[in-house]
């Protein structure tokens, strides 16, 4: 079959395929051999339904198209040639897919000529069957009846590429089930001298020494409560100094094997800035980043500031790897094809990931820029309706992709309100148009360099009553 009769075929290059194959089981020929499932795989999680009857139609149609016999529409064979699929193979290939998008990345899109890695973790939940329970158990205040398995993973995505480097899951409960083990086992894959962002939860002695250990920098936000042994500080500039920290007597948590443990340096040096966050109309907020970055001439409070801020981009991936490509919930029956439906997803987002870098190459912008879901979304609908190819329609592509420009969306801010009562109950509902409950929201900023009409106060006192209040605060 050609490899553009079936989505993402003209993405993968000929010798990634002849790699995948080879690394399969099972020579006898098929209906389905190993290219043409993974293909069929690709369309199916990225599809309208999902389904496996619409991955098993587009390989009939796609037969009947070459002048081969079609299949029959039983999805039966191609199930079973999804169990024949070889999970290391697939993650091979997307970490093939993301070497060499990240190895072709513009050096202006990287940060101080540094490449840098984001980590973040999430939950996905899968279909109730004993073997997902057996493996992946249901949250401790759901009975047998209800709710789903679920699992905690971890991510880790290229700040300048998008693309997801590597991937890891566990339980959602029980020993070594956190988001720090689960961040350490990927460390091991990133490319040394990268440097590591990541959020709060990762700021303890032992994940910066074993960053520190592979030769990758760290940088990531303090809590107020998380204290360290200081002994000694160096202060080199406002707000911004040097502490050397002692490893505790016994890590904070059981993750960590005592070897390694014992292992990691006895004194870390780290640098300890506050940063100011300032919005208008809003307070100024105090941020504390620790980080390895000590070189201060190289490596000002605004690029740590910046720096910080772009690690909400992984955020972004990951609703889109669960939103648009179905990872929210997974269909698999058994936890061996959750593993694989999960990195056929992750092979689909880094084949995207990589069109758009190329675009992005040609037309010289970042590729965050461009919006992933546009493309993807153009991707199919140029494929089913002039079977996309990438080499032939080339300029039409490229020209296309590039006006799917995302505009900066800064100082953006809205009420922790929602406007429906179906789904989760978290938040309040609104009792206001939205605008007026942001005027309400940065009124006291604005009372003490603006005079207000009494009929305005008035009409603004009005409003604050419609807000519903805790705590004798409105619920802002």
């Amino acid at each position: 079959m050609s490899p553009a009769l079936l989505p993402f075929g003209d993405l993968i290059g000929a010798e990634e395929f002849a790699r995948f194959v080879t690394s399969s089981p099972g020579k006898r020929r098929r209906i389905y051999p190993p290219d043409v499932t993974l293909r069929a795989f690709l369309s199916q999680v990225v599809g309208r339904a999902g389904s496996c009857q619409e991955a098993v139609t587009e390989v009939c149609l796609a037969n009947a198209l070459n002048s081969k016999r079609s299949p029959s529409l039983n999805t039966a064979s191609y199930s079973r040639a999804r169990g024949r699929l070889n999970v290391a193979a697939i993650k091979d290939l997307a970490r093939e897919v993301h070497l060499e998008t990240n190895k072709a990345a513009d050096e202006r899109w990287c940060w101080k000529g540094r490449k840098v890695t984001i980590i973040d973790g999430s939950t996905i939940a899968m279909a109730d069957t004993p073997d997902n329970v057996a493996v992946y158990p249901k949250r401790s205040n759901h009975n047998e009846y209800l709710g789903y398995p679920l699992a905690r993973v971890m991510m880790a995505c290229s700040l300048e590429t998008g693309s997801v480097a590597d991937f890891s899951i566990s339980p959602w409960r029980g020993k070594s089930t956190g988001e720090i083990p689960l961040g350490a086992k990927l460390l091991d894959t990133f490319e040394r001298g990268n440097i590591v962002l990541a959020d709060a939860m990762f700021v303890s002695y032992s994940f910066i020494g074993l960053c520190q250990r592979r030769g990758l920098d760290f940088v990531g936000h303090k809590k107020a409560n998380r204290k360290f042994t200081i002994l000694a500080e160096q202060r080199i500039g406002d707000g911004d100094r040097l502490i050397k920290i002692k490893k505790p007597r016994i890590p904070h948590t059981g993750w960590i094997q005592e070897d390694v443990y014992s292992d990691l340096p006895d004194t870390i040096t780290l640098r300890e800035t506050k940063i100011n966050i300032e919005k208008i109309g809003f307070r100024t907020r105090s941020v504390t980043v620790l980080s390895t970055l000590t070189d201060v001439e190289k490596y000002s409070k605004s690029d740590l500031a910046q720096l910080l801020i772009a690690r909400w981009n992984i955020e972004l991936d990951l609703r889109i790897v669960k939103t648009e490509l179905g990872l929210k919930f997974l269909r698999a029956k058994t936890p061996d094809m959750v593993i694989k439906e999960i990195w056929v997803n992750l092979l689909a987002f880094n084949l995207i990931r990589r069109l758009i870098n190329a675009v992005a190459s040609v037309e010289n912008i970042e590729p965050r820029r461009i919006s992933f879901k546009k493309t993807l979304d153009y991707y199919l609908t140029s494929y089913r309706l002039i079977r996309f190819n990438v080499h032939r329609l080339a300029k039409i592509a490229v020209a296309t992709i590039s006006r799917f420009f995302l505009r900066k969306q800064d100082g953006r801010f809205e009420p922790r309100a929602r406007k429906t009562t179906q789904g989760r109950n978290d938040y309040n509902t609104l009792t206001l148009p939205r605008h007026q409950w942001k005027l309400l929201q940065i009124l006291p900023h604005l009372e003490d360099k603006m005079k207000f009409s009494q009929p305005l106060k008035e009409a603004l006192d009005a409003m604050r009553q419609r807000i519903t209040n805790k705590d004798g605060r409105p619920m802002y």
